[in-house]
């Protein structure tokens, strides 16, 4: 397993060691895999419940009807979703 040095502000690290300091961790590396973890559960729960909003809409609507635009933040992971037209004629 590597090592990887991160700089946290000062609310995360006191928030780690009240994590470490409750018994519930053994270590500060225990914490930042645990919320690791999560954060990757839930952007895959994101991600799955965009996917079948997507392919729901694709079911009523004309394909010219409704266009969504979806874009992955580089950065932080975080998806986007803008429509860019919706249109009530059939």
């Amino acid at each position: 397993m590597g090592t990887l040095s991160v700089n946290l502000t000062d609310r995360l690290e006191r928030l780690v060691r009240e994590k470490v300091d409750s018994g519930l961790y053994n270590s500060a590396s225990e914490v930042v895999r645990e919320a690791l973890r999560l954060m990757d559960k839930l952007e895959q729960s994101r991600t799955d419940r965009l996917e079948q909003m997507l392919a729901g809409a694709g079911e009523f609507a004309h394909p010219n009807a409704l266009r969504s635009a979806v874009e992955v933040h580089p950065l932080k992971g975080k998806v986007d979703v803008g429509i860019e037209s919706i249109s009530t004629n059939a």
